[in-house]
C-alpha cells in the first residue's frame, strides 16, 4: 500500500489518516482511541486495546503499510471489554 493516495504530497496528516483506517479497519473492535502521529522522523502509536496481540497486528500493519518507521508503540492493552470500540 504505501500511502497510495498521500504519494504525491506527502503530507503526513494524509498518512496518519490512511493508516487509522485501515488498522481500525481491521481491528474494528480492538481498539479505542487510537491515534497515529507521523512526522518526518516517524510514527508514534496511541491509545489502548484489549490484548497484546491487537498491539503486535497494530505494529506490523503499520510497518507493512508505511515507509516510515515506528519510533514507539505506546497502545496500552488491558482495556476492559465493555469499552473496547465506544470509540
Amino acid at each position: 500500500m504505501k500511502h497510495n493516495r498521500c504519494k504525491e504530497r506527502e503530507n503526513q496528516e494524509c498518512i496518519s489518516a490512511e493508516l487509522k483506517s485501515l488498522v481500525l479497519g481491521l481491528l474494528n473492535g480492538h481498539l479505542k482511541s487510537l491515534t497515529i502521529d507521523v512526522s518526518e522522523l516517524g510514527i508514534v502509536l496511541r491509545g489502548n486495546c484489549d490484548s497484546f496481540h491487537a498491539k503486535q497486528l497494530v505494529q506490523e500493519i503499520v510497518t507493512k503499510s508505511s515507509s516510515l518507521r515506528i519510533l514507539s508503540n505506546d497502545l496500552v492493552v488491558g482495556l476492559p471489554r465493555s469499552t473496547i470500540g465506544t470509540d
